[in-house]
């Protein structure tokens, strides 16, 4: 019995740190928009992990997802269903630089990696400038 309650124990333990470590606040930056015409029903939506975000003056490092869907009926064209990017905002001279990632296919497999490419100047109109844009001026 006390074998039991011990592994029991062990894997409740574990499954709460894990919880705690990968806890999240995503929420959408824009509503859900067609991206492509010949998929209108395939929505993505942008969002920001408001809880792991932290600023350092300018800087700012948070997750951001964009999601696809509903379904992969209506986005034949998206290879991945979600896509998570760790990055470094600048908020004072307006780049990015990715450091990890999170690739989510549609079955449920997730590719993960770090990069460290060069910093890139978000331009303007574009998803970047919108992720860049909901970071910079929600996370104090």
């Amino acid at each position: 019995m006390n074998k039991i309650f011990t592994k029991v124990f062990t894997c409740t333990a574990v499954l709460s740190i894990t919880a705690i470590a990968f806890a999240s606040d995503w929420s959408a930056v824009i509503k859900p928009v067609a991206l492509n015409k010949d998929e209108p029903y395939c929505l993505m939506t942008p969002s920001l992990d408001v809880q792991s975000a932290k600023r350092d003056g300018d800087q700012v490092h948070a997750w951001t997802r964009i999601a696809f869907g509903p379904t992969k009926l209506q986005c034949k064209l998206e290879v991945w269903k979600q896509i998570d990017t760790f990055n470094e905002y600048n908020c004072k001279t307006k780049t990015r630089q990715t450091i990890d990632y999170n690739l989510m296919t549609w079955d449920g497999k997730i590719t993960q990696g770090n990069i460290h490419p060069p910093t890139m100047n978000v331009d303007p109109q574009t998803l970047d400038e919108v992720l860049w844009s909901a970071t910079c001026k929600n996370i104090q």
